[in-house]
């Protein structure tokens, strides 16, 4: 029994780990259905239209630079609202010009405007996992979080409500 109980914790802990990590991802989206943390976003690569570096299903984590690290020449993410289609989209930036001293205009190869609001960060200081954005992007859908996260759950609560249930028909006696 006390084996049982050990596989049980081994399972259940990365379970919650995973399910507490999907969750905060979740409610950290934000307009554009990227989870950001801080100064920090999560982007799914999912197709491989964005260079050799980065293969579909690869998770890449890319750190918000400051206006002073981001320098004509550098590749940069950014969101491409064009038409209504959000996409995040690699690009080499030509030409920085600096509005005020929060905000900046870059100019994105083949003469695109790109303002600071729709910059995400440098690929040089982006770090990728390898296929993780695929696993990420199945628990981060509508059936899959249903299913692995909210699902499991909820049998387990139904099963504590039986389990209190029966205790208090038939108590055990001390």
């Amino acid at each position: 029994m006390k084996i049982l109980k050990w596989i049980l914790k081994l399972v259940l802990i990365p379970y919650i780990v995973i399910a507490v990590f999907v969750t905060a991802c979740l409610m950290c989206y934000n307009d554009y259905k990227i989870t950001v943390f801080g100064d920090y976003s999560l982007i799914i690569i999912e197709d491989d239209d964005l260079g050799a570096n980065f293969q579909k299903g690869d998770l890449v984590v890319v750190k918000k630079n400051s206006y002073d690290e981001v320098k004509p020449n550098s590749y940069a993410f950014f969101y491409n609202t064009y038409e209504s289609q959000v996409s995040v989209n690699l690009g080499k930036l030509v030409n920085k010009h600096e509005v005020n001293e929060n905000e900046a205009t870059y100019t994105i190869e083949g003469d695109y405007s790109l303002s600071s609001e729709y910059f995400i960060g440098l690929s040089d200081t982006a770090v990728i996992y390898r296929k993780v954005g695929a696993v990420l992007s199945v628990l981060e859908s509508r059936y899959g979080f249903l299913g692995l996260i909210v699902l499991p759950i909820l049998v387990a609560f139904i099963y504590e409500i039986y389990a209190i249930v029966q205790e208090i028909r038939h108590p055990e006696e001390d």
